[in-house]
């Protein structure tokens, strides 16, 4: 963290609003919601912070798993001061309609992945071409038993969306 994230303190007021807010049982998203929040109050304007809870909280409710919520906490705000609010929209129903198909267990990859990728990218258009092109590759990969159900997750698509060690240099 930089030494004015430190220097950041939210309201107890407002930091248990959020705790509210988020809804999250799991010990790991407790333990880090704390310096997230700072992070996130030091970088995202009022809205923002209030959609990246109710993201996180819809995150939580999927059913995956406590990582795709911790990498969210811990990527967005960097995401979001670099794309701006609008850009959780459409990174939000990419992660609706992974839930919705055979591939919703590689949404924590993906929410790790979109970190390097926005900023390689640096612009919600391009962002936005990105997760289509995503979205068309699920589409058209996932594999289905009788032609019209989606039943088989595709294949590709979880090494699309793993962490690669070319993209995370120390």
């Amino acid at each position: 963290m930089t030494d004015h994230l430190h220097n950041t303190a939210l309201p107890p007021q407002l930091a248990a609003a959020y705790r509210d807010q988020l809804d999250c049982r799991f010990p790991w998203v407790g333990e880090v919601f704390p310096d997230c929040i700072a992070k996130a109050a030091a970088s995202l304007s009022p809205a923002g912070m209030s959609a990246y809870i109710d993201a996180a909280r819809t995150l939580c409710k999927l059913g995956r798993g406590e990582e795709p919520v911790l990498i969210f906490l811990e990527e967005w705000p960097d995401i979001g001061t670099a794309l701006g609010d609008s850009a959780l929209e459409p990174v939000m129903q990419m992660v609706q309609h992974m839930q919705r198909s055979p591939n919703g267990n590689t949404i924590g990859g993906f929410l790790q992945t979109l970190a390097p990728v926005t900023r390689a990218l640096q612009s919600r258009a391009l962002l936005r071409d990105y997760l289509n092109t995503l979205r068309d590759m699920m589409e058209r990969t996932t594999g289905s038993i009788h032609g019209h159900h989606q039943t088989h997750p595709a294949p590709a698509y979880p090494t699309c969306c793993a962490r690669h060690p070319l993209y995370y240099s120390a």
